[in-house]
């Protein structure tokens, strides 16, 4: 009996251990809208005492670089430099965190927050191809309603909160286009239409799209965007 309680202390500290463990993964970083001119926050690393602060940049048309970041306890931290900190205090003010995703690529997406002290909040998503196949594109539904996205030929509803995948479409015109149309369902329980647009459908790409409710006009918004990811482009020698 004692041994079983040596080995349960062991596995309990193994547990805690692994809790508190850092990751390294690759992040990159997108932004739907500046908000008060902020367009580059730190990234937080480290314990309390030993803190490293990455500059990371916030793009609205595209995609910032990859960067590299050991991550502790699963949590991002990102923060803005505070120029004269009182005695003892840390150099800088979180503004917001974010839980990682898992995979060693992650895509931390920044919108507008809902007051001056966070002035963004910050969705995470797994970014490998093994959970973001090329051709395919990945849905986001954060408002308080169910969605529609339709790309093509294929339609997906999404409850609240939830994220889906939609396939790459087959049905193009000439120019390998397609639609690309979001849908919020209202109180009469009527589709209304909030998004249209047109992108190119290809192998060679991955399609985002977002539908959330701005928190200071209060209006449905949606973002899309189209890339080749950094690591399918030839790398210059």
């Amino acid at each position: 009996m004692r041994h079983l309680i040596i080995l349960f202390a062991a596995f309990l500290t193994l547990a805690s251990h692994a809790a508190e463990g850092t990751r390294t993964v690759s992040l990159r970083t997108l932004c739907f809208q500046h908000i008060d001119g902020l367009k580059e926050v730190l990234l937080i690393t480290g314990k309390k005492g030993a803190r490293e602060q990455l500059p990371v940049k916030l793009y609205t048309s595209a995609y910032s670089d990859e960067i590299e970041a050991k991550v502790s306890d699963n949590q991002l931290l990102f923060a803005v430099p505070v120029p004269d900190p009182e005695d003892g205090a840390e150099p800088f003010r979180i503004i917001a965190t974010a839980k990682l995703a898992a995979g060693p690529r992650q895509l931390a997406i920044f919108f507008p927050g809902k007051s001056k002290d966070s002035p963004y909040s910050v969705q995470v998503m797994d970014e490998s191809e093994q959970a973001f196949p090329m051709g395919s594109t990945l849905i986001y539904n954060l408002t308080k309603t169910t969605g529609r996205f339709t790309i093509g030929e294929h339609g997906k509803e999404i409850k609240s909160g939830k994220i889906g995948m939609i396939p790459m479409p087959t049905k193009v015109n000439q120019l390998n286009q397609c639609t690309v149309r979001v849908f919020l369902l209202d109180d009469q329980g009527a589709w209304q239409t909030v998004s249209s647009t047109v992108w190119r459908a290809s192998e060679d790409m991955r399609g985002l799209a977002l539908a959330y409710i701005h928190p200071k006009t209060g209006q449905p918004t949606v973002n899309c965007f189209q890339e080749t990811p950094p690591w399918r482009l030839p790398q210059l020698e």
